[in-house]
């Protein structure tokens, strides 16, 4: 392992350490705020991050029931042409020009499976994940790649599963025991109880992570 990864290494650990005696939400914002590294690569600040609405099986079964959604949890063809309030039509129509109106149907499936602790569909993780999430969030995080690759760095044994863990980029169904782990560990005596009473844990560890994972990547160079 050359010098850089293995002072990352290290880096990796510390912070890891320092959040195991955390005991409040308040201490892990400070971490986040006093580390030079977590500093500069922490997520940016955007006031509608931390998501507040929930979305429920039954909901979803009324959106399929009014036609909105087909069977398959995609939208219906006519959707568009039967939205009505303005705040709506334009968050579809958001969606439509990104191109995302297929991943609907992943967040769904993860709604629908928001009681399992784990995805058994290996394709489109961070949505069905996500949609997990939207449906209780007392138990499941958010998660990305950039949150996974700091968890499998923290959990590494040998500075060959450090330099692999660096490397995970798109989440995929090879990624499903770590995402598994990593919502279980969440749940674990890794952390203080305090700490985990608090209703922003998830949400603030995330926020660690998401720094420690982006300040640890590989980054590819262009040929």
């Amino acid at each position: 392992m050359n010098s850089v990864n293995q002072k990352l290494k290290n880096w990796t650990e510390e912070i890891f350490q320092k959040i195991k005696y955390i005991k409040t939400i308040d201490e892990l914002i400070l971490l986040e705020q006093s580390d030079e590294i977590l500093k500069k690569y922490r997520m940016r600040f955007d006031p509608l991050h931390e998501m507040h609405i929930s979305i429920s099986p039954m909901e979803i079964d009324t959106l399929i029931q009014n036609g909105l959604l087909d069977k398959d949890f995609s939208f219906n063809k006519n959707i568009s042409s039967v939205l009505k309030d303005p705040l709506t039509k334009l968050l579809f129509a958001i969606s439509w020009k990104n191109g995302d109106l297929n991943k609907i149907r992943h967040i769904v499936q993860g709604i629908y499976n928001s009681k399992q602790t784990v995805i058994k569909d290996g394709n489109a993780v961070v949505f069905q994940q996500f949609g997990k999430f939207l449906a209780n969030k007392s138990v499941n995080p958010i998660i990305d790649q950039h949150v996974i690759r700091a968890y499998a760095a923290f959990n590494a044994e040998t500075d060959e599963e450090f330099v692999n863990a660096q490397n995970i980029n798109a989440l995929n169904k090879k990624h499903l025991h770590l995402i598994s782990n990593y919502v279980e560990w969440l749940e674990s005596d890794f952390f203080q109880t305090n700490l985990k009473n608090n209703s922003r844990f998830r949400y603030q560890v995330d926020k660690i992570l998401f720094g420690i994972g982006k300040a640890i990547k590989i980054k590819k160079t262009k040929k």
